[in-house]
């Protein structure tokens, strides 16, 4: 799930329709977004701590890929143009090395578990980091 003020304003509204308190409602928001910096924090020195060289190190990189409006983004599109993007965006920015020891986050939407887009990935030789959800 994505964090975005529509999703944000939707757990709001079901949670006065359960009669939470505001205070509730206040602090369990703030929790999710504490332990979502906590577990990118984590991250990102769990990745950090994988590169040894110091040489490596300031190769690292994070990129996003665009995708079109109103897709519906099944497993076969993913694959097919997502994941060609981001192979393209790797080559381009270490064209040495090219998808070998690169590291991928995504969330756990379906396209993302589908077997086409892991095997996919097992192929290109991308590693996922584990989602905290």
């Amino acid at each position: 799930m994505e964090f975005t003020k529509e999703n944000i304003r939707f757990f709001i509204l079901i949670r006065c329709k359960l009669s939470e308190s505001a205070k509730l409602i206040h602090e369990t928001l703030h929790t999710v977004c504490r332990d979502c910096a906590r577990w990118a924090r984590r991250q990102t020195r769990r990745v950090a701590s994988r590169i040894s060289k110091p040489k490596e190190r300031e190769s690292l990189r994070y990129s996003s890929v665009q995708v079109a409006q109103d897709t519906t983004m099944t497993a076969t599109y993913y694959v097919q143009n997502v994941l060609s993007q981001v192979k393209s965006v790797i080559n381009e920015q270490r064209p040495k090395i090219s998808t070998s020891r690169t590291l991928l986050l995504h969330d756990n939407a379906s396209p993302h578990k589908a077997r086409a887009t892991t095997q996919s990935l097992r192929e290109l030789e991308i590693q996922v980091l584990p989602h905290p959800a």
